[in-house]
């Protein structure tokens, strides 16, 4: 065990074999879990926490009591979750037809009520109760690795980003399940027609290594995506009050021909509970068209056809979206400034956003967290809306974000022969300190992994101001 284990801590640490020392503690390196799943070694984070060193674990793992040797029966699994029969079916339903083996399913239950409502909501496009952030950072060539390496230990930390959310239909009526797996690279190998929307579905809430594909060739899958809308950053900057006439005028110039990325600088507006209704008027103006999700273009699947993305409702404008830019005009603003500032404010919004509570919502057990991978492509040019308003337009892949309100997202594109790189962080009615400490996670995984030598990356160009 001790040979083994020192081997993945060698792989994953990019060192030989022979320095890796039995009493080394490799506390900080979190992403060996994962590592350890791909050789059928597993055991969960808090093993991990209290067996730091490989002569501990790797004891603790040859015992009789390792978690590696935990059964993963159906009858196990049910007796934890007391739903005897929903394990059994959903358990099935996953080895034969979304192809997640049992291996890593670590939990599983029926949705509460308040899950289900919300993701019902969702599913028709009625508004929740969500804010948007986003944050661009361009950087140098390796910043989508150190970002994907972050997003993986961020995902084994966190269970919440980790859960999918399964729908089953039984005799005219859908259930809905709640997945908790042990690893966060699920690989759906054969889709079914029973289970299409779930594939369209659970693809976004998943973290797929192939995601890299659409970075290694950026011309061609580029020439391959429809021009279409980029339904990612919708806002819009305003006064204190929603212009509705200004608002209109702005999708229909979008909606005329453009694909527009909205850009809002500077420090967010103030919250108002009622911003961006415009779901009584938009959808007149929207015309029918069809979408190819993501994963059709970067995962080796079959192709999926997505709902009429266009007939969405609710908000479409987002009052705290805006962006903390970075280039290479000046290198004295230290990356973990930067994200202590995206820190801050998105803690500062906390009050407002995370403990609102809908009327029709009793239930404790709010919607989970999700990491979701968008890989897009930009080659228009920036349109100027009004003096407040800078748009870049934008060819990429649209469809997640309205039916995915609550998540960290990260978003990789290629644009002038560099990486953009935007992390969004989205949440619907999760717990104040929950979401605190998934961002606290988030910005220390992010300073470790820049490591001493790209602890500076660029200087703000638009920052909001603290």
């Amino acid at each position: 065990m001790d040979k083994i284990l020192k081997g993945i801590w060698a792989s994953v640490l990019s060192l030989e074999v022979e320095e890796i020392g039995d009493d080394d503690n490799l506390f900080e390196s979190i992403i060996i879990i994962g590592e350890a799943a791909s050789h059928g070694i597993g055991f969960d984070i808090e093993t991990f926490y209290t067996h730091p060193t490989i002569r501990a674990l790797a004891n603790f793992l040859s015992g009789s009591q390792s978690p590696a040797k935990e059964s993963s029966s159906v009858q196990d699994l049910a007796s934890k979750e007391h739903v005897v029969d929903e394990a059994a079916t959903l358990l099935k339903f996953c080895w034969e037809d979304v192809g997640i083996s049992a291996e890593n399913i670590s939990k599983v239950a029926p949705v509460d009520i308040g899950q289900e409502h919300y993701m019902i909501e969702n599913e028709k496009g009625i508004p929740g109760s969500s804010l948007a952030f986003a944050y661009e950072v361009q950087g140098g060539p390796d910043v989508q690795q150190r970002l994907q390496r972050a997003i993986e230990v961020m995902s084994t930390k966190n269970p919440t980003l980790r859960s999918i959310f399964i729908r089953i239909e039984e005799e005219e009526k859908a259930t809905y399940y709640q997945v908790l797996l042990k690893a966060g690279h699920t690989t759906i190998s054969r889709p079914s027609s029973r289970v299409k929307d779930y594939v369209a579905q659970s693809r976004q809430r998943t973290i797929h290594p192939d995601w890299l594909n659409a970075l290694k060739a950026p011309e061609t899958f580029a020439n391959d995506q429809p021009e279409r809308p980029w339904f990612g950053d919708f806002t819009i900057h305003r006064k204190e009050t929603l212009d509705e006439p200004a608002a209109e005028t702005f999708w229909t110039t979008y909606l005329g021909g453009s694909c527009l990325e909205t850009i809002h600088p500077g420090k967010p507006e103030t919250f108002h509970i009622h911003d961006s209704i415009l779901h009584t008027t938009l959808p007149k103006t929207l015309v029918k068209r069809r979408s190819i999700h993501i994963t059709t273009a970067i995962l080796p699947a079959a192709s999926i056809r997505s709902k009429d993305i266009d007939q969405i409702t609710g908000f479409l404008l987002r009052s705290r979206l805006f962006r903390l830019h970075m280039n290479e005009t000046n290198t004295d603003v230290m990356v973990d400034v930067l994200l202590e500032s995206v820190q801050k404010d998105l803690v500062s919004t906390g009050r407002q956003e995370h403990v609102q509570k809908l009327p029709y919502m009793n239930s404790t057990t709010m919607p989970q967290s999700y990491v979701n991978i968008k890989a897009g492509t930009s080659s228009l040019n920036k349109q100027q809306i009004d003096e407040s308003l800078v748009v870049t337009p934008r060819r990429g892949l649209e469809y997640w974000v309205f039916f995915c309100r609550f998540a960290i997202y990260l978003d990789i594109a290629m644009r002038d022969n560099d990486i953009l790189v935007a992390l969004r962080y989205e949440s619907s009615l999760l717990p104040a300190e929950g979401s605190r400490q998934i961002l606290d996670d988030f910005t220390t995984i992010l300073k470790r992994i820049a490591g001493s030598d790209d602890t500076i990356l660029s200087a703000l160009v638009e920052s909001s101001d603290h």
